[in-house]
């Protein structure tokens, strides 16, 4: 039977809502919650954290449009560079599970290694849906 449904096209936004309410309860956070407390200290009127939360939403759907077209063109460089800088926006939201499978990602670009960059790109796509929810979590 079918619980749910998306209708094209779809928007990962939407996306991400969706699989929040069906996939498995995490093990773990995908934001760390030091990271944010660094960048609020820094930040006394809140809205560069909303401005930095604001832009990763944008910068993360594109890198990942670009990561999944790279990847069917088999562009190793283009999806090592979109991961490279996924990774550096990630870790300075405090999304280190994410930044850690974008490294992962980058180093097997970067070594020709073509056995796991799907699946690594359909991890990233989920951390990138985790983090985008525990960021709007953390501004609500």
């Amino acid at each position: 039977g079918m619980d749910d449904f998306l209708s094209k096209p779809v928007r990962l936004h939407e996306l991400g809502e969706t699989m929040m309410r069906w996939i498995e309860p995490r093990q773990h956070k995908s934001i760390d919650d030091e990271s944010l407390q660094q960048l609020k200290e820094a930040d006394e009127t809140g809205e560069l954290i909303k401005q930095l939360i604001g832009l990763f939403h944008t910068t993360s759907e594109n890198a990942l449009l670009n990561m999944q077209a790279h990847l069917r063109t088999q562009d190793l460089k283009g999806l090592g560079f979109e991961a490279h800088k996924l990774k550096s926006s990630a870790l300075n939201l405090g999304a280190k599970i994410l930044s850690e499978k974008c490294f992962e990602l980058e180093q097997a670009s970067a070594a020709d290694d073509c056995g796991d960059l799907e699946q690594l790109v359909a991890d990233i796509g989920t951390e990138i849906i985790r983090a985008r929810h525990d960021l709007d979590q953390y501004l609500s």
